[in-house]
């Protein structure tokens, strides 16, 4: 495999997936661990779930992690700090679950000029859109119940 490879995770009420890719999106791996809403997690197993998905995945160049719950910079701030401890010293990207939804259409954002909206019905319901020009808004996002 590539030593050019990246790592996805995306966490949620129901589950984490993560996949591991090179820069073009080939060599792909994909595995599935238990659930991951910031919310609802401490950081001890938060620790305990990344370390898993490190001895499982490839190692990476670079992590982003997309999780329910991690709305608010203090949120991200500790996915960072947590994922530090398992990989040293590399890049790590965090942000929320909805926007790895946005973002996971296969369309080039660089040509198009429309706004891209989820909707997402599950554990957790909520109604998420991004514009074209990185403005975003959120309806819901706190159960079952939009």
């Amino acid at each position: 495999m590539s030593s050019e490879v990246f790592l996805g995770i995306e966490g949620g009420g129901t589950q984490t997936l993560a996949l591991s890719a090179d820069q073009n999106g080939d060599h792909s791996i994909c595995e599935e661990f238990g659930p991951c809403n910031l919310r609802l997690i401490s950081d001890r197993k938060l620790l305990s779930l990344f370390r898993e998905i490190h001895r499982r995945m490839p190692v990476p160049r670079a992590v982003a992690v997309g999780l329910a719950g991690a709305y608010e910079k203090k949120q991200q701030g500790r996915i960072v700090r947590i994922a530090g401890q398992v990989w040293k010293g590399l890049s790590c990207y965090p942000t929320h679950d909805l926007e790895t939804a946005v973002f996971s259409a296969k369309d080039d954002w660089s040509k198009t000029e429309r706004a891209r909206i989820v909707l997402i019905s599950g554990t957790g319901s909520c109604c998420y859109g991004r514009s074209f020009s990185g403005k975003t808004a959120r309806v819901g996002g706190w159960g079952h119940l939009l």
